[in-house]
Protein backbone atom coordinates (compact mmCIF):
# COMPACT_ATOMS: atom_id res chain seq x y z
CA UNK A 1 0.00 0.00 0.00
CA UNK A 2 1.51 3.35 -1.00
CA UNK A 3 2.03 5.96 1.72
CA UNK A 4 0.26 8.58 -0.39
CA UNK A 5 -2.80 6.32 -0.68
CA UNK A 6 -2.93 5.84 3.10
CA UNK A 7 -2.58 9.58 3.71
CA UNK A 8 -5.38 10.24 1.25
CA UNK A 9 -7.66 7.81 3.09
CA UNK A 10 -6.90 9.29 6.53
CA UNK A 11 -7.36 12.87 5.29
CA UNK A 12 -10.62 11.88 3.66
CA UNK A 13 -11.94 10.22 6.82
CA UNK A 14 -10.97 13.17 8.99
CA UNK A 15 -12.80 15.53 6.67
CA UNK A 16 -16.00 13.46 6.46
CA UNK A 17 -18.86 14.16 8.90
CA UNK A 18 -19.31 10.90 10.79
CA UNK A 19 -23.03 11.11 11.56
CA UNK A 20 -24.37 11.94 8.10
CA UNK A 21 -25.92 8.94 6.32
CA UNK A 22 -26.15 8.98 2.54
CA UNK A 23 -27.82 6.13 0.68
CA UNK A 24 -25.92 6.98 -2.47
CA UNK A 25 -22.31 8.14 -2.40
CA UNK A 26 -22.51 9.34 -6.00
CA UNK A 27 -22.92 12.97 -4.97
CA UNK A 28 -20.37 12.71 -2.16
CA UNK A 29 -17.22 11.75 -4.00
CA UNK A 30 -15.86 15.27 -4.45
CA UNK A 31 -16.85 16.55 -0.99
CA UNK A 32 -14.61 18.61 1.27
CA UNK A 33 -11.89 19.10 -1.32
CA UNK A 34 -11.01 15.40 -1.30
CA UNK A 35 -10.89 13.82 -4.75
CA UNK A 36 -11.85 10.16 -5.02
CA UNK A 37 -12.05 7.97 -8.11
CA UNK A 38 -15.65 8.36 -9.33
CA UNK A 39 -15.45 4.98 -11.04
CA UNK A 40 -15.21 3.23 -7.65
CA UNK A 41 -18.07 4.99 -5.86
CA UNK A 42 -20.41 2.79 -3.81
CA UNK A 43 -24.13 2.75 -3.10
CA UNK A 44 -25.35 1.82 0.38
CA UNK A 45 -28.64 -0.01 0.92
CA UNK A 46 -30.08 -1.25 4.21
CA UNK A 47 -30.95 -4.96 3.98
CA UNK A 48 -32.24 -6.10 7.35
CA UNK A 49 -31.50 -5.55 11.04
CA UNK A 50 -27.98 -4.06 11.19
CA UNK A 51 -26.81 -5.34 7.80
CA UNK A 52 -26.17 -3.24 4.71
CA UNK A 53 -24.97 -3.91 1.17
CA UNK A 54 -22.39 -1.69 -0.52
CA UNK A 55 -22.56 -1.95 -4.30
CA UNK A 56 -19.92 -0.58 -6.63
CA UNK A 57 -17.17 -1.70 -8.93
CA UNK A 58 -16.18 -5.21 -7.90
CA UNK A 59 -17.96 -7.70 -5.67
CA UNK A 60 -20.81 -6.77 -3.37
CA UNK A 61 -19.75 -5.84 0.16
CA UNK A 62 -21.83 -6.67 3.24
CA UNK A 63 -21.51 -4.55 6.37
CA UNK A 64 -22.81 -5.47 9.82
CA UNK A 65 -23.02 -2.70 12.41
CA UNK A 66 -23.17 -3.32 16.17
CA UNK A 67 -21.72 -2.77 19.63
CA UNK A 68 -18.86 -5.23 19.01
CA UNK A 69 -17.64 -3.19 16.07
CA UNK A 70 -18.09 -3.23 12.31
CA UNK A 71 -17.88 -6.50 10.38
CA UNK A 72 -17.26 -6.40 6.62
CA UNK A 73 -17.62 -9.17 4.05
CA UNK A 74 -15.24 -8.63 1.09
CA UNK A 75 -13.40 -5.42 0.20
CA UNK A 76 -13.67 -4.90 -3.57
CA UNK A 77 -10.60 -3.27 -5.20
CA UNK A 78 -7.87 -1.26 -3.48
CA UNK A 79 -9.19 1.88 -5.18
CA UNK A 80 -12.62 1.15 -3.67
CA UNK A 81 -11.31 1.26 -0.09
CA UNK A 82 -11.74 5.03 0.49
CA UNK A 83 -15.33 4.82 -0.75
CA UNK A 84 -16.08 1.77 1.40
CA UNK A 85 -14.63 3.46 4.47
CA UNK A 86 -16.59 6.61 3.71
CA UNK A 87 -19.83 4.64 3.43
CA UNK A 88 -19.13 2.74 6.66
CA UNK A 89 -18.32 5.93 8.54
CA UNK A 90 -21.71 7.28 7.55
CA UNK A 91 -23.27 4.24 9.22
CA UNK A 92 -21.16 3.95 12.37
CA UNK A 93 -18.28 5.54 14.22
CA UNK A 94 -17.11 2.07 15.35
CA UNK A 95 -13.90 0.59 13.95
CA UNK A 96 -13.89 -2.16 11.35
CA UNK A 97 -12.79 -5.10 13.50
CA UNK A 98 -13.54 -8.16 11.34
CA UNK A 99 -13.15 -8.70 7.60
CA UNK A 100 -14.38 -11.92 5.97
CA UNK A 101 -13.34 -12.83 2.42
CA UNK A 102 -15.55 -15.12 0.35
CA UNK A 103 -12.70 -16.04 -2.06
CA UNK A 104 -9.35 -14.78 -3.36
CA UNK A 105 -10.15 -12.82 -6.54
CA UNK A 106 -8.93 -9.23 -6.63
CA UNK A 107 -12.37 -7.65 -6.96
CA UNK A 108 -13.20 -9.13 -3.53
CA UNK A 109 -9.91 -8.76 -1.61
CA UNK A 110 -8.26 -5.70 -3.18
CA UNK A 111 -9.07 -3.46 -0.23
CA UNK A 112 -7.83 -5.95 2.38
CA UNK A 113 -4.52 -4.19 3.01
CA UNK A 114 -6.25 -0.89 3.77
CA UNK A 115 -8.75 -2.43 6.20
CA UNK A 116 -6.06 -4.55 7.86
CA UNK A 117 -3.82 -1.49 8.27
CA UNK A 118 -6.68 0.13 10.16
CA UNK A 119 -6.92 -2.80 12.58
CA UNK A 120 -9.32 -5.29 10.95
CA UNK A 121 -8.70 -9.02 11.43
CA UNK A 122 -9.20 -10.85 8.12
CA UNK A 123 -10.78 -14.32 7.98
CA UNK A 124 -11.19 -16.75 5.07
CA UNK A 125 -11.33 -20.39 4.08
CA UNK A 126 -7.84 -21.94 4.09
CA UNK A 127 -7.54 -22.35 0.32
CA UNK A 128 -8.33 -18.67 -0.10
CA UNK A 129 -5.18 -17.63 1.76
CA UNK A 130 -3.14 -20.38 0.06
CA UNK A 131 -4.10 -19.00 -3.37
CA UNK A 132 -3.01 -15.50 -2.36
CA UNK A 133 0.33 -16.76 -1.09
CA UNK A 134 0.83 -18.90 -4.22
CA UNK A 135 0.31 -15.79 -6.35
CA UNK A 136 2.95 -13.97 -4.31
CA UNK A 137 5.35 -16.91 -4.71
CA UNK A 138 4.86 -16.82 -8.49
CA UNK A 139 5.59 -13.10 -8.53
CA UNK A 140 8.75 -13.55 -6.46
CA UNK A 141 9.96 -16.39 -8.70
CA UNK A 142 9.29 -14.33 -11.81
CA UNK A 143 11.26 -11.42 -10.37
CA UNK A 144 14.14 -13.79 -9.57
CA UNK A 145 14.11 -15.23 -13.10
CA UNK A 146 13.99 -11.77 -14.64
CA UNK A 147 16.98 -10.67 -12.54
CA UNK A 148 18.94 -13.80 -13.49
CA UNK A 149 18.18 -13.27 -17.17
CA UNK A 150 19.53 -9.73 -16.97
CA UNK A 151 22.65 -10.98 -15.18
CA UNK A 152 23.25 -13.76 -17.72
CA UNK A 153 22.87 -11.33 -20.61
CA UNK A 154 25.51 -9.11 -19.03
CA UNK A 155 27.88 -12.11 -18.85
CA UNK A 156 27.24 -12.87 -22.53
CA UNK A 157 27.94 -9.25 -23.47
CA UNK A 158 31.28 -9.54 -21.69
CA UNK A 159 32.22 -12.50 -23.88
CA UNK A 160 31.41 -15.44 -21.58
CA UNK A 161 30.72 -18.74 -23.33
CA UNK A 162 27.33 -20.45 -23.03
CA UNK A 163 28.92 -23.08 -20.77
CA UNK A 164 30.22 -20.37 -18.46
CA UNK A 165 26.88 -18.55 -18.51
CA UNK A 166 25.08 -21.78 -17.63
CA UNK A 167 27.49 -22.50 -14.77
CA UNK A 168 27.13 -18.96 -13.40
CA UNK A 169 23.33 -19.19 -13.63
CA UNK A 170 23.33 -22.40 -11.56
CA UNK A 171 25.63 -20.85 -8.95
CA UNK A 172 23.52 -17.68 -8.76
CA UNK A 173 20.28 -19.69 -8.46
CA UNK A 174 21.73 -21.77 -5.62
CA UNK A 175 22.61 -18.61 -3.68
CA UNK A 176 19.18 -17.00 -4.04
CA UNK A 177 16.45 -17.70 -1.50
CA UNK A 178 12.87 -16.75 -2.18
CA UNK A 179 11.79 -15.12 1.04
CA UNK A 180 8.03 -14.68 1.09
CA UNK A 181 7.06 -11.86 3.39
CA UNK A 182 3.48 -11.59 4.60
CA UNK A 183 1.22 -10.61 1.74
CA UNK A 184 -0.83 -7.61 2.89
CA UNK A 185 -3.89 -9.07 1.14
CA UNK A 186 -3.67 -12.41 2.97
CA UNK A 187 -5.96 -13.26 5.86
CA UNK A 188 -4.94 -13.51 9.53
CA UNK A 189 -7.24 -16.42 10.40
CA UNK A 190 -8.33 -19.36 8.24
CA UNK A 191 -10.76 -22.25 8.69
CA UNK A 192 -11.28 -25.60 7.00
CA UNK A 193 -14.95 -26.51 6.70
CA UNK A 194 -16.98 -24.34 9.08
CA UNK A 195 -16.58 -21.52 11.56
CA UNK A 196 -19.11 -19.72 13.73
CA UNK A 197 -18.65 -16.15 14.94
CA UNK A 198 -20.78 -14.79 17.78
CA UNK A 199 -20.69 -11.12 16.92
CA UNK A 200 -23.03 -8.16 17.24
CA UNK A 201 -25.74 -10.37 18.77
CA UNK A 202 -25.84 -12.69 15.76
CA UNK A 203 -24.52 -16.17 15.05
CA UNK A 204 -22.55 -15.90 11.82
CA UNK A 205 -21.84 -19.23 10.12
CA UNK A 206 -18.98 -19.47 7.63
CA UNK A 207 -19.21 -22.53 5.39
CA UNK A 208 -16.71 -23.84 2.84
CA UNK A 209 -18.23 -24.51 -0.58
CA UNK A 210 -16.02 -27.07 -2.32
CA UNK A 211 -14.77 -26.48 -5.87
CA UNK A 212 -17.56 -24.14 -6.88
CA UNK A 213 -16.44 -20.74 -8.15
CA UNK A 214 -12.94 -21.58 -6.83
CA UNK A 215 -11.64 -24.15 -4.33
CA UNK A 216 -11.75 -21.63 -1.48
CA UNK A 217 -15.29 -20.23 -1.54
CA UNK A 218 -17.10 -19.40 1.68
CA UNK A 219 -20.75 -18.65 2.33
CA UNK A 220 -21.37 -16.17 5.16
CA UNK A 221 -24.75 -16.64 6.86
CA UNK A 222 -26.04 -14.17 9.45
CA UNK A 223 -28.49 -16.65 10.97
CA UNK A 224 -30.52 -14.36 13.24
CA UNK A 225 -30.81 -11.60 10.66
CA UNK A 226 -31.46 -14.29 8.01
CA UNK A 227 -29.10 -12.65 5.53
CA UNK A 228 -26.57 -14.62 3.49
CA UNK A 229 -23.55 -13.43 1.50
CA UNK A 230 -22.68 -16.07 -1.08
CA UNK A 231 -19.64 -14.54 -2.72
CA UNK A 232 -19.34 -15.70 -6.32
CA UNK A 233 -20.70 -19.15 -5.41
CA UNK A 234 -23.88 -17.46 -6.59
CA UNK A 235 -24.33 -14.30 -8.67
CA UNK A 236 -27.70 -12.79 -9.45
CA UNK A 237 -29.17 -12.61 -12.93
CA UNK A 238 -25.99 -13.42 -14.85
CA UNK A 239 -24.06 -16.44 -16.05
CA UNK A 240 -21.65 -17.54 -13.28
CA UNK A 241 -17.87 -17.54 -13.49
CA UNK A 242 -16.62 -21.07 -12.83
CA UNK A 243 -12.86 -20.61 -12.44
CA UNK A 244 -11.50 -23.93 -13.69
CA UNK A 245 -7.88 -22.78 -13.22
CA UNK A 246 -8.44 -22.13 -9.51
CA UNK A 247 -10.34 -25.26 -8.54
CA UNK A 248 -13.84 -24.39 -9.74
CA UNK A 249 -16.01 -27.06 -11.37
CA UNK A 250 -19.51 -27.17 -12.79
CA UNK A 251 -20.51 -30.02 -10.45
CA UNK A 252 -19.03 -28.17 -7.47
CA UNK A 253 -20.85 -24.97 -8.42
CA UNK A 254 -24.19 -26.77 -8.58
CA UNK A 255 -23.46 -28.52 -5.27
CA UNK A 256 -22.69 -25.12 -3.80
CA UNK A 257 -26.08 -23.83 -4.95
CA UNK A 258 -27.66 -26.91 -3.33
CA UNK A 259 -25.87 -26.07 -0.08
CA UNK A 260 -27.22 -22.51 -0.18
CA UNK A 261 -30.74 -23.86 -0.75
CA UNK A 262 -30.35 -26.37 2.06
CA UNK A 263 -29.05 -23.80 4.57
CA UNK A 264 -31.56 -21.05 3.88
CA UNK A 265 -35.34 -20.65 4.07
CA UNK A 266 -37.79 -18.86 1.79
CA UNK A 267 -37.46 -15.58 3.71
CA UNK A 268 -33.67 -15.33 3.45
CA UNK A 269 -32.19 -12.22 1.86
CA UNK A 270 -29.23 -13.17 -0.33
CA UNK A 271 -26.35 -10.85 -1.10
CA UNK A 272 -24.76 -12.37 -4.22
CA UNK A 273 -21.14 -11.90 -5.20
CA UNK A 274 -22.37 -9.67 -8.02
CA UNK A 275 -25.80 -8.40 -8.95
CA UNK A 276 -28.85 -7.25 -7.06
CA UNK A 277 -30.20 -8.58 -3.78
CA UNK A 278 -31.66 -12.02 -4.45
CA UNK A 279 -34.11 -14.59 -3.08
CA UNK A 280 -33.96 -18.35 -2.71
CA UNK A 281 -36.03 -18.66 -5.91
CA UNK A 282 -33.25 -16.84 -7.79
CA UNK A 283 -30.74 -19.40 -6.55
CA UNK A 284 -33.01 -22.26 -7.58
CA UNK A 285 -33.45 -20.73 -11.03
CA UNK A 286 -29.67 -20.47 -11.52
CA UNK A 287 -29.30 -24.07 -10.41
CA UNK A 288 -31.92 -25.27 -12.91
CA UNK A 289 -30.27 -23.19 -15.63
CA UNK A 290 -26.86 -24.74 -15.03
CA UNK A 291 -28.30 -28.24 -14.88
CA UNK A 292 -30.10 -27.68 -18.20
CA UNK A 293 -27.11 -26.10 -19.97
CA UNK A 294 -24.75 -28.80 -18.75
CA UNK A 295 -27.09 -31.60 -19.86
CA UNK A 296 -27.44 -30.07 -23.32
CA UNK A 297 -23.70 -29.58 -23.73
CA UNK A 298 -23.07 -33.14 -22.52
CA UNK A 299 -25.53 -34.38 -25.14
CA UNK A 300 -23.92 -32.33 -27.92
CA UNK A 301 -20.41 -33.33 -26.84
CA UNK A 302 -21.17 -37.06 -26.64
CA UNK A 303 -22.88 -36.77 -30.04
CA UNK A 304 -19.56 -35.61 -31.47
CA UNK A 305 -20.19 -31.89 -31.85
CA UNK A 306 -17.25 -29.51 -31.55
CA UNK A 307 -17.25 -26.40 -29.36
CA UNK A 308 -17.77 -24.24 -32.46
CA UNK A 309 -20.80 -26.30 -33.48
CA UNK A 310 -22.30 -26.05 -29.98
CA UNK A 311 -21.78 -22.27 -29.94
CA UNK A 312 -23.73 -22.11 -33.18
CA UNK A 313 -26.74 -23.79 -31.48
CA UNK A 314 -28.52 -20.62 -30.35
CA UNK A 315 -31.85 -22.01 -29.20
CA UNK A 316 -30.81 -23.83 -26.02
CA UNK A 317 -29.57 -20.63 -24.31
CA UNK A 318 -32.29 -18.31 -25.69
CA UNK A 319 -34.39 -18.13 -22.50
CA UNK A 320 -31.39 -17.03 -20.44
CA UNK A 321 -29.90 -14.76 -23.10
CA UNK A 322 -33.26 -12.97 -23.39
CA UNK A 323 -33.18 -12.36 -19.62
CA UNK A 324 -29.76 -10.67 -19.96
CA UNK A 325 -27.72 -13.45 -18.36
CA UNK A 326 -24.98 -12.96 -20.95
CA UNK A 327 -24.60 -9.23 -20.37
CA UNK A 328 -22.18 -9.56 -17.46
CA UNK A 329 -18.53 -10.56 -17.10
CA UNK A 330 -19.37 -14.04 -18.43
CA UNK A 331 -21.14 -13.83 -21.77
CA UNK A 332 -22.83 -16.66 -23.68
CA UNK A 333 -19.62 -17.76 -25.41
CA UNK A 334 -17.66 -17.87 -22.13
CA UNK A 335 -20.21 -19.93 -20.17
CA UNK A 336 -20.61 -22.44 -23.01
CA UNK A 337 -16.82 -22.70 -23.37
CA UNK A 338 -16.38 -23.24 -19.63
CA UNK A 339 -19.09 -25.91 -19.46
CA UNK A 340 -17.70 -27.57 -22.58
CA UNK A 341 -14.19 -27.71 -21.09
CA UNK A 342 -15.56 -29.27 -17.91
CA UNK A 343 -17.65 -31.78 -19.87
CA UNK A 344 -14.64 -32.60 -22.06
CA UNK A 345 -12.54 -33.28 -18.97
CA UNK A 346 -15.27 -35.55 -17.58
CA UNK A 347 -16.04 -37.54 -20.75
CA UNK A 348 -12.75 -37.47 -22.63
CA UNK A 349 -12.47 -40.55 -24.88
CA UNK A 350 -16.18 -41.39 -24.61
CA UNK A 351 -17.61 -39.21 -27.37
CA UNK A 352 -19.06 -40.31 -30.68
CA UNK A 353 -16.80 -39.96 -33.71
CA UNK A 354 -18.77 -38.53 -36.61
Amino acid sequence: MKLTSLLQIFIFLLCTPALVFAQDEEDQVQENGTSLDYEYRVRTTHIQDSIYILEGKGGNVAVQIGKDGVLVVDSQFEASAPHILNAILRLSTQNVRLLINTHHHGDHIGGNAVLKDMGAIAIAQRNNRNRIMEDLMKQERQMMEDSLNVLMEQFRNKGASEEEVERMAKEASADIEINISENPLAQNITFGENMTLYYNEDNIVLTHVHNAHTDGDAIVYFTKANVMHTGDAFISGKYPFIDLENGGTTAGYMEGLSKIIMMADDDVKIIPGHGKLATLDDVKYTQRMLEFLTSRIEFYYLSGKTLEQILAEREFTKEFDDKGFGNGFINREKIITTLYQDVERKYKGKRSKN
